[in-house]
């Protein structure tokens, strides 16, 4: 990955513009390689968008966890201490649940 970087420096210098370099950057560099052809075209993120194009995702509460459930999604965004506070405690009692189970 280093060598790669190394020979992107226009990717670097990209990276160093933008506000979420961490974001993009591997996962730019990994598309680059000889393992594009085994990345998932999923990022396994339940994420839920306002209607009318806002440039934020909505920030996720209790009323959402059947959703986040039914998506398949191993991860979640956006969660927010307070707004998500009463969601946080499901989606562990949720994983919890889930950690014996296998296919």
């Amino acid at each position: 990955m280093l060598a790669l970087a190394d020979a992107h420096p226009r990717l670097l210098r990209f990276c160093g513009s933008v506000q979420s370099p961490d974001e993009l950057f591997f996962q730019t560099l990994v598309m680059h390689t000889r393992f594009a052809s085994r990345v998932l075209p999923n990022n396994f993120r339940y994420i839920q968008w306002p209607e009318g194009g806002a440039c934020h995702p909505t920030v996720l509460d209790e009323d959402d966890l059947a959703h986040i459930q039914a998506s398949g999604a191993h991860f979640c965004r956006k969660l927010d201490s307070r707004a998500s506070a009463a969601l946080l405690p499901r989606l562990l009692a949720w994983k919890e649940g889930r950690a014996g189970w296998s296919a």
